[in-house]
């Protein structure tokens, strides 16, 4: 196996498959990519069995051959090249030698049988919508199409509020509720839950499947910048994988088949209070006023009039506090709600708008103290919302 390649375009392709590769694996292949070249087409493939990434790169190839390179030190090496200059990828299959010549120096060392790859045949093959096969056939409709930057959208919108918690592994997971021209996509970790949706005026949906995908997956899909298609890959006649075709690459994800929580029961119907306060100024106090809250339960007290917001933090181990005054529009009277300020933070954080005119204000929905509250963009509850439980703190 044998062919040239400029450092830039191999850069290109280890930034895309690398973080595929698990940092610590049992299983040795794991920490292997498959090396397949076919005249000037280079295929290469890594997996971690629930991850996994095939794509391709044109280089100069002169002798076709298949196998598999060691992932941390092949990219460690390539990267210490720069961006400018030419390998020479040659590799013994007798002995499964490689040998990388740049400018002035050899490096040479060890890789694998290329038989000893994880099986991924079932993950690239003809796609369930490729058959004539009428059983499968109905997999047709379980096909999405998203233009560049929506799942990046999407991913921002939801990775904060992802469980970390193994116990409740559908909640380790970005739910995606497909409806013809409708996508909801919702994400909890039991104190917070957010909810985004976005509509589109085509069906480029199919008309009815759920499907969480895992978070580290949501990592990854958030940096693709490119139109993509996702389909179902099915095992036992059962959905069990996604599959993401963009550019000259393939991501395939397990999916998490646990039942995600019935979300739509824990956000209120109505709200007793709305409170609008500038984006800015709200997120700036809110910053250098939980400096002083206390660590352990992160309490930062909003009290609310009906034209301020007075944020409130105290740490009682060091008889330290804060205070500072907001702009804000509430149509009550006087009301006090205690909350996590990291949530809070987070929340107002990734406050995003349709409508320019409601630029620069967050919305708030509160019933009682000790009942979730939501944090939204004015006027757009119905497409992007975030509802925090609350901390007791009287």
């Amino acid at each position: 196996m044998n062919f040239k390649c400029n450092t830039d375009v191999m850069l290109d392709l280890l930034n895309n498959v690398m973080p595929i590769i698990a940092p610590k694996s049992t299983i040795l292949v794991l920490q292997y990519l498959s090396f397949d070249l076919e005249g000037n087409l280079l295929t290469v493939i890594a997996t971690s069995e629930d991850l996994t990434i095939k794509t391709s790169i044109e280089v100069m190839g002169t002798e076709d051959g298949k196998i598999l390179v060691p992932a941390k030190k092949y990219s460690d090496i390539i990267r210490s090249f720069g961006k400018s200059g030419e390998i020479t990828f040659n590799a013994d299959q007798d002995n499964q030698e490689i040998q990388i010549n740049y400018a002035k120096g050899k490096y040479r060392f060890s890789g694998l049988d290329w038989e000893e790859f994880i099986q991924t045949d079932h993950l690239f093959g003809a796609s369930p919508m490729d058959s004539t096969n009428a059983e499968e056939d109905a997999a047709e409709e379980l096909k999405a199409t998203f233009i560049k930057g929506e799942l990046s959208y999407i991913a921002e919108r939801n990775l904060f509020a992802v469980s970390t918690e193994e116990y409740n592994l559908a909640m380790t997971g970005v739910l995606f509720q497909f409806r013809l021209n409708k996508l909801t996509s919702v994400s909890s970790d039991g104190f917070r839950l957010n909810r985004f949706v976005m509509n589109k005026e085509e069906n480029l949906f199919p008309e009815q499947y759920d499907v969480i995908i895992p978070s580290k997956s949501m990592e990854f899909l958030k940096k693709i910048e490119s139109d993509c298609d996702m389909t179902v890959i099915r095992q036992d006649k059962a959905p069990k994988y996604l599959k993401f075709s963009y550019d000259d690459t393939i991501f395939t994800t397990r999916i998490i088949t646990d039942k995600f929580p019935a979300y739509e029961t824990i956000i209120p119907d109505s709200f007793s209070y709305t409170a609008y306060a500038p984006l800015n100024e709200l997120l700036s106090a809110t910053k250098r006023v939980s400096i002083f809250s206390n660590p352990d339960n992160k309490l930062l007290i909003l009290k609310f009039t009906s034209d301020s917001l007075t944020l409130v933090a105290e740490n009682e181990q060091t008889a330290e506090n804060a205070s500072e005054i907001v702009n804000c529009e509430f149509t009550g009277d006087e009301f006090e709600i205690g909350v996590r300020y990291d949530y809070f933070t987070q929340s107002i954080q990734h406050i995003n708008y349709e409508n320019p005119e409601n630029q620069g204000i967050v919305e708030m929905k509160l019933n009682d103290p000790n009942k979730a509250y939501i944090i939204i963009p004015k006027e757009e509850g119905e497409r992007f919302l975030m509802l925090n439980m609350p901390v007791r703190f009287k």
